[in-house]
């Protein structure tokens, strides 16, 4: 369950959900609906997502773990390809992103998530 899953991370990182529904920008009434079970939108769950360094898929699949969002060298070594073959503005857009804290880190993904799905209308 959704509500469940982010429970678990925020303990793990010692932070409540009100402070989590805070640092990603959502009403305090989202907790409530998780809590009885409801699911959120998918930009919702990308913004929970990129707060904790989780996939998407892990708060979507009941079956998955936190142990299961490890890196695995195949994906680790396709990253590293992608890494070197940036342009220069991708390069800069990840040395802002670096310094962002994870609230704003959430909150530019999210916006990045908006354009791409305009640009893809």
């Amino acid at each position: 369950m959704f509500y469940d899953k982010i429970l678990a991370l925020c303990d793990k990182q010692n932070i409540t959900i009100s402070r989590l529904i805070q640092d990603i920008g959502l009403s305090k009434a989202n907790a409530t609906y998780w809590k009885k079970g409801a699911m959120p939108k998918i930009s919702t769950v990308k913004k929970v997502a990129e707060y904790f360094s989780a996939p998407v898929e892990y708060f979507l699949d009941d079956t998955l773990t936190d142990s299961d969002f490890q890196p695995s060298p195949t994906k680790s070594n396709h990253i590293l390809d992608q890494l070197n073959d940036l342009d220069p503005q991708e390069d800069e857009l990840l040395k802002v992103f670096k310094t962002l804290s994870n609230k704003n880190k959430a909150l530019a993904l999210a916006r990045i998530y908006e354009l791409e799905e305009d640009q893809n209308k």
